[in-house]
C-alpha cells in the first residue's frame, strides 16, 4: 500500500490469553476496543471515535514533521520509512 500513499492501521486485537499466535496482540488498542464493553452501542461508539481521533492526532502532528524536513520529497509511502519512533512522538 505505500506505492498507493495510503496508511493502514494494522492491529492485532486477538484474545488476552492467545500466547501462542504471531503477531502478538497490541495490548492497547485491544483494551481499548475490546475489554469492558459492558456498555451500549452509542457509548461503544463514542469510545472508537475518540481512540481514532486520538490516533489520527498524532499521525498529523509526525505527517506535519517529516513534510517539514523535505518538503519537496514528501510523499506517504516514502515518509514512513522515516517515520519518527515510538519514543519520538507526541504523547495526548
Amino acid at each position: 500500500m505505500r506505492h498507493k500513499n495510503v496508511i493502514v492501521l494494522y492491529m492485532n486485537l486477538r484474545p488476552e490469553g492467545d500466547k501462542k499466535n504471531f503477531p502478538p496482540r497490541d495490548q492497547i488498542p485491544a483494551q481499548i476496543l475490546t475489554e469492558e464493553l459492558h456498555t451500549t452501542a452509542a457509548d461503544y461508539e463514542i469510545r472508537c471515535c475518540a481512540f481514532f481521533t486520538a490516533i489520527f492526532i498524532v499521525l498529523r502532528v509526525d505527517l506535519l514533521k517529516l513534510l517539514e524536513q523535505d518538503p519537496s520529497n514528501f510523499t506517504l509511502g516514502t515518509s514512513f520509512r522515516r517515520f519518527p519512533r515510538s519514543s519520538d512522538r507526541v504523547s495526548l
